[in-house]
């Protein structure tokens, strides 16, 4: 199964990986990075095994960090539509 991010999960990405660039130091920022491609490795490996926040959507976390993947199992491909701190209001990927 492919794993594909919208524009918006994409930005989402760069502006956090920036974040630990610029306020942490690079060995975060590339932890960080690192962790977030583990995570949609372990998406596509078992697509089913993190909560459903209900409607199909799924949220598996970031390990180390304060993230979420939100995504949704299509017929052929998972689509990730945000990357999430999870300070962030729970409804904050449907605006």
């Amino acid at each position: 199964m492919q794993l594909e991010l919208t524009l918006r999960a994409r930005a989402e990405a760069m502006e956090a990986t920036a974040w630990y660039l610029e306020e942490g130091e690079l060995e975060l920022g590339l932890r960080f990075a690192k962790e977030l491609k583990r995570t949609f490795e372990r998406i596509v490996a078992n697509p089913f095994a993190w909560t459903e926040l209900g409607s199909g959507v799924r949220r598996a976390l970031v390990r180390g960090f304060p993230y979420a993947v939100l995504y949704a199992v299509e017929a052929e491909r998972i689509e990730v539509f945000a990357i999430m701190h999870q300070r962030r209001h729970p409804d904050q990927w449907k605006r």
